[in-house]
């Protein structure tokens, strides 16, 4: 469960960390362009002056003077639109505009109006009232539009860095996860190695005083499951062996040994369907100790004092097709893919190992699936493809 939560607080850090530099970005960035948009507008309201003082000249043809005004047009970094008040039409433009559609400059007449206030160009009349004839309309340079553009430039490297570091911070807890799987699993084969050695001494010995031979029987069961779990963690992290195996014989010997072992408070009935042959290539051990897994928690889910656990096998071409069905209480639809997830349990001493194993086992070991094909308040259906 720790693992969980530390992942998922990493997750709310990352997207805390992501979402500030976002919008630290977008501030910088909104402040570096309304800067140089004031600059804009004070480079703008120069040519307004300029504009007017030739408009009011007596001497509207004199040549150098408007020789400078084509010029400012041609070279300014500045998209300028000026256009006549009456009739309405365009005056002239800058050189940003000379491959421009009289209706793409009416489009960018809209446009420059939602960042920028047209300025009016004044005359004066004969009378000496200031009237207005002409509106100047000017917009972003190319420089401000590629600096509009940097947040969203600098978001995409960010998201993609942040990616590629989550991916490398899942990567690596999951081998670290791995490794900490195979070091606690071999190190329980070992431990459990002296007290099994110990328990077939005892046994033997009790056989040979005549203790009740049922007893005995039962306490050699016991033994060959201690035997079979070494075994098993032993497997862990190792090279699986995978051989032609009978499943029905080690389905057989996981109810065999199960049903002897539910509680007597329970009344739960195991019913398996499948032929008394059935030939897989698989790791006998492991196998079985996935199917117990699932076994078990079929057994926990079942909360009532009676209920049915099904096991139905089929083969399908060259597929095994392997279904336990239970009347347990059902898992939350929210629930199905976190359910064979490391960690995750439902129970409160539940440490979320069995059923991440047991994808292990089918997943990486035999090359299967495992998916829970439905369930409700009526009970579970889990299948595995071999």
């Amino acid at each position: 469960m720790n693992w969980l939560r530390e992942k998922a607080n990493f997750r709310i850090i990352l997207v805390s960390l992501l979402l500030g530099l976002m919008g630290l970005i977008f501030f910088i960035n909104g402040w570096l362009v309304n800067s140089l948009r004031e600059s804009v507008t004070k480079t703008a309201k120069s040519y307004q002056a300029f504009i007017q003082g030739i408009a009011n000249q007596e001497e509207l043809g004199d040549y150098p003077t408007i020789q400078l005004f084509n010029n400012l047009l041609t070279e300014t970094d500045i998209p300028i639109i000026i256009k006549n008040i009456n009739p309405d039409e365009v005056y002239t433009t800058s050189s940003h505009f000379d491959d421009k559609s009289e209706k793409d400059i009416q489009e960018s007449v809209i446009a420059m109006e939602q960042n920028f206030n047209p300025l009016p160009i004044k005359v004066t009349a004969d009378n000496g009232v200031e009237i207005i004839n002409q509106k100047m309309y000017y917009g972003d340079t190319d420089m401000i539009k590629i600096i509009k553009l940097i947040p969203f430039i600098q978001i995409l490297i960010v998201v993609f860095l942040a990616i590629i570091g989550f991916i490398y911070y899942s990567s690596s807890r999951k081998n670290l996860q791995n490794a900490l799987y195979v070091g606690i699993f071999k190190e329980t084969a070992h431990q459990l190695g002296t007290p099994i050695s110990s328990l077939l001494g005892w046994s033997e010995n009790i056989k040979e005083k005549g203790f009740d031979q049922g007893m005995v029987k039962y306490i050699d069961q016991d033994i060959n499951k201690l035997k079979d779990i070494s075994e098993r963690f032993s497997k862990i992290g190792s090279k699986a062996n995978l051989s032609c195996i009978n499943l029905s014989n080690v389905l057989n010997d996981i109810v065999g040994y199960t049903k002897q072992r539910i509680p007597k408070t329970k009344n739960i009935e195991i019913c398996s369907n499948y032929p008394a042959v059935l030939n897989v290539k698989g790791d006998e051990v492991l196998l079985g100790w996935a199917f117990e897994n699932l076994i078990k928690n079929s057994i926990q889910a079942i909360e009532e004092d009676s209920g049915k656990i099904e096991i139905n096998v089929r083969q399908f071409l060259d597929r095994t097709i392997i279904l336990f069905i239970d009347t347990g209480k059902g898992i939350s639809r929210a629930d199905w893919n976190k359910v064979f997830s490391p960690g995750y349990s439902t129970k409160t001493r539940g440490w979320g190992v069995g059923l991440s194993l047991t994808k292990r086992i089918i997943h990486e070991t035999h090359s299967g699936k495992i998916r829970i094909q439905k369930s409700s308040k009526q009970g579970t259906s889990i299948e595995i493809l071999l």
